[in-house]
Order: structure tokens, then C-alpha cells, then sequence
């Protein structure tokens, strides 16, 4: 996103006091909430792909933060009798996340079925913006932590009529709003992700500002599709099934179900959209589901937490990780060259899954005629670096942030990389790749020297061989024999 336009919307918030319009929907009257403060000189197709800008970062802010705090649950610090609801709970909130990364697809498809650029960027401190929901921190699960993702995820009303949500008004409601107040700084103020959501809906449900000539029906062979990204998470779109479902079964013990939907007309946006949100906060969904939300999983997370009071859950892990020294009092410089090095590590393979991921949106189906297993191969490599992700902040979780070797430890810092665009030419892009793993197996190399742990030692091999294979397959797709001279193109 243009970070001039993006600071002329911020400067357009702060300065309007005007009433919020609405517009007019199936006969229906629709607050647009936050569409009052659209820049006078963008069209409401401009305006629409901005916020679908900042609703891809929003994704992309929530899913990283939910990953930091499932990965930091766990370890030797649990009593035993706390173990079983641990593990539940981490599998809960991986789920949300993976739906998250869903979401953030979603999402991307549609810009491109609106004619918009993709955005796989976030912000590092997203509470610049009056859509994000509460302060960015990447910090281990607690209670303070899961309000703000309660409170970010939270409904406007119940939308079951459960009597969760009727605890939830009388004994937590009021405790959630106080913890993300205390994470607000003076001038700013939480937010709903229903906010930015409606607001997308009602604007792309209106003909008279979005005409049907905005849907390019065209670009369905460039969006990423389910049968690419999402097998083994389920049937498309399908919600999981209730028939066959324990009747005891709690909300956080059902399983992911990833949304990635390709799209050519306004009604399939539309139901895609819905659908997300209803997956988020369940405003949505129907009676004739029992599929619970983000909101209903968080919700008993946090319900159970508070009744088993004051334990420890997590590993002691430092918050805001950072392989960088910074002035941001916030955030923790890893002062051990070790912890610098796997966290930078972390940040490689972050860089490659979500550069593999931009380059899907540059191959059609139709690559594929000219130089076959081009799309499989790249969508193999981000399932690759999603497991990698996995394993690194697993074993970060017992790599001490400073010189003491008791701790406290660290955890995968998720630093955007410093450009996340891809070279203009398919070669130049299969050669940005190719560096990227080289700089891996450099710093796997770097590590192997004095790695104190037989788990670091062997997970450095295997993932120095991985990324041999991966040059191996980046030189089919340049069709030139490999080097690793920094002369060679």
C-alpha cells in the first residue's frame, strides 16, 4: 500500500468529526462506519482496494501474533496436571491462525479480482492505523494477551444466543475492555475486526458504487485456489461436519477449516467475505451450524484460564524479539549471537513463505503448459516453510535471548523483510529465491559450528539439504546450471 495514501486516510480520520453515512442495500439502510473518511480524490473502487489493503495487514498482524503466543505455550515450566489443557489450547489457536492465513489469501484474491495489487505486507506497529483492533505485540499467551484477541475478534451481539456469551457480558466483558486500555496509548482507540468487514460488504454490495464492470471475471486462473493451498484442511468451504461430532465436544477442539476461495462475480465476494467474517466473530452464520467462530474458541480458552488462575503455562519467553537494535522500548534486542542467528533464520524462512507466495499470483494455470510442475513446486516450498516456521519456533522456545544460559529465551521475531515486491521477470524472480536459500545454508553453516543441542544439530542438516534440493528445482525453472558465485546470473 501507497504510504502516502495510507497516511492521507490516517490524516483524513483525525481530522473528521462528521456524521458517518450510510448507504442503501436491498432496500436496507447500512452504516458504512468508517467509509466517511474517504480521500476526496479516490474513487469508491480506489477506496475499496485500500481497504482491502489494510484488511490483508490486519490478517497478516493477527495471524503472526496468534502464531507467537500458541508457540510459546508448553515447556518444562507446566506442571504436569496443567499439560492436557495446555496442548489443547495450542492446537485452538494454531487452528485460528491457520484460518487467518486462509483469510489473508482470501483476501488477496480479491484484489486481484478487483484489479488491485496484492499486499502480503503488515505493519510493525499497526496501531497507527484506526482499523487495527489493539497495539502489535508478539508475546506469550496470557490473559491480558488472549483479551485483546477476544476483544479484536468479539461480535456486536451474540449470535447464537449461547450461554457462554451471556458469562462472557457478565463476568468478562468488562475485564477485556480494561486490559486492551491499558495497552492504548493517549489519541488511540481499539476496534472490532467487524468494523473494516461490514464496511468492505456494504460497499461491495452496492451497484452504484461498485459497477459490475470492477469484477474481472478473467483473473480466476491467476488467484491461488483451494485445491492448490488447502488440501488436507478438509472439503472446500465445506463447515465441518456436526452429525458425526462428540456431543461434549468443546469449541477449541474443532478442527481448521482454511477459507480460499477463487471468485469472478460480486455475489462470490460477497459470500467469501461473509463467510470470513462469520468465520472470525460468527455475525453471519447461521442457526443451522454449530461451527465455532474465533471468538467462541478464544472465548473458552480464556474462560478456563481465568478459572485455573494464576499458573504458569508458557515458556519464559522474552516479548518483541528483534535481531536488530532498536530505540522502540518495546521491543527485545537478542543480545546473544546465537539467538540472533536462528532468529535470523526464522526470518529467512518467513521471507521465502511469503515470497513464494507473491510469485503464485505471477504463474497462471496456463505456466504450466510451458514448463509443468512450476506451480506445484512453489506451492510445495510454502507448505515447506510453513513446516520449517514450525520447527524453528519449537526450537527457539529453549534458545536463551541473552547470554544467560537459564533464560528467559526467545521466540521467532517475524521481521518483514526489507522489500517483499518481486523483480520485475520471471528469472530475476527464480533467481531472488535462489539467493534467499543460499543465504540459508550459509547461516545453517554458521550455526552447525558451535550448536550446543543434538535437536539444533540435526534440524540445521536436514534443513541445509532441503534448501541444496530447492536450488536444485530453482535451476530447472532458470534452466541454467547452478553456482553459487555471487557473479553468476
Amino acid at each position: 500500500m501507497s504510504e502516502r495514501i495510507h497516511q492521507l486516510f490516517l490524516d483524513r480520520v483525525r481530522a473528521s468529526g462528521a456524521a458517518k453515512p450510510s448507504v442503501t442495500t436491498a432496500g436496507t439502510k447500512v452504516p458504512l462506519d468508517l467509509t466517511a473518511h474517504k480521500p476526496d480524490g479516490m474513487t469508491w473502487h480506489d477506496y475499496l482496494i485500500l481497504l482491502l489493503q489494510i484488511g490483508a495487514e490486519l490478517e497478516h498482524c493477527l495471524m503472526v501474533q496468534y502464531l507467537y503466543a500458541a508457540y510459546s505455550l508448553g515447556g518444562p515450566r507446566v506442571a504436569p496436571a496443567h499439560r492436557p489443557a495446555v496442548r489443547k489450547w495450542q492446537e485452538a489457536i494454531l487452528s485460528i491462525a491457520r484460518e487467518e492465513m486462509g483469510h489473508l489469501l482470501a483476501v488477496q484474491n480479491m484484489l486481484v479480482l478487483l484489479g488491485g495489487p496484492i499486499n502480503l505486507a503488515r505493519q510493525d506497529a499497526p496501531w497507527d492505523s484506526p482499523f487495527y483492533p489493539f497495539p502489535f505485540e508478539l508475546e506469550p499467551l496470557s490473559l491480558d494477551s488472549l483479551a485483546c484477541y477476544l476483544y479484536a475478534e468479539a461480535p456486536p451481539t451474540d449470535p447464537h444466543g449461547t450461554a457462554a456469551y451471556d458469562e462472557y457480558c457478565a463476568h468478562d466483558k468488562a475485564m477485556i475492555q480494561d486490559a486492551v486500555n491499558r495497552r492504548l496509548k493517549p489519541g488511540q482507540s481499539a476496534h472490532h475486526v467487524d468494523e473494516i468487514y461490514e464496511s468492505i460488504i456494504a460497499i461491495v454490495a452496492d451497484t452504484a458504487l461498485i459497477p459490475d464492470r470492477a469484477f474481472n471475471a478473467d483473473s480466476w486462473d491467476r488467484q491461488l485456489s483451494w485445491d492448490e493451498f488447502a488440501k488436507g484442511y478438509g472439503p472446500q468451504n465445506a463447515t465441518p461436519a456436526t452429525d458425526d461430532a462428540p456431543p461434549d465436544r468443546k469449541a477449541s477442539e474443532w478442527p481448521a477449516r482454511v477459507i480460499v476461495p477463487q471468485m469472478a462475480t460480486r455475489t462470490m465476494m460477497l459470500d467469501a467475505l461473509r463467510d470470513i467474517a462469520g468465520q472470525g466473530e460468527s455475525p453471519h452464520l447461521g442457526n443451522d451450524t454449530e461451527e465455532p467462530s474465533h471468538f467462541d474458541r478464544f472465548l473458552e480458552v480464556y474462560q478456563e484460564l481465568r478459572v485455573l488462575g494464576e499458573v504458569t503455562i508458557t515458556h519464559d519467553q522474552v516479548k518483541n524479539p528483534t535481531t536488530v537494535q532498536s530505540r522502540d522500548a518495546e521491543a527485545t534486542y537478542l543480545t546473544s549471537l546465537r539467538a540472533r542467528h536462528w532468529a535470523s533464520l526464522a526470518n529467512i524462512r518467513y521471507r521465502l513463505l511469503l515470497a513464494y507466495l507473491t510469485h503464485m499470483y505471477h504463474l497462471p494455470v496456463t505456466a504450466e503448459a510451458n514448463r509443468p510442475g512450476m506451480r506445484p513446486g512453489t506451492m510445495h516450498r510454502i507448505f515447506s516453510e510453513m513446516y520449517n516456521l514450525k520447527a524453528i519456533c519449537g526450537l527457539l522456545a529453549y534458545v536463551p535471548a541473552h547470554d544467560d544460559p537459564a533464560g528467559p529465551f526467545t521466540g521467532a521475531p517475524f521481521e518483514v523483510p526489507y522489500v517483499l515486491q518481486l523483480p520485475d521477470g520471471e528469472r530475476s524472480r527464480w533467481r531472488s529465491h535462489r539467493d534467499t536459500h543460499e543465504a540459508s545454508i550459509r547461516l545453517c553453516d554458521t550455526l552447525l559450528v558451535d550448536e550446543p543441542t543434538i535437536e539444533g544439530r540435526k534440524y540445521l542438516t536436514a534443513l541445509r539439504e532441503l534448501d541444496v534440493q530447492s536450488l536444485a528445482w530453482l535451476e530447472q525453472m532458470l534452466g541454467t546450471p547452478h553456482t553459487t558465485s555471487r557473479g553468476t546470473t
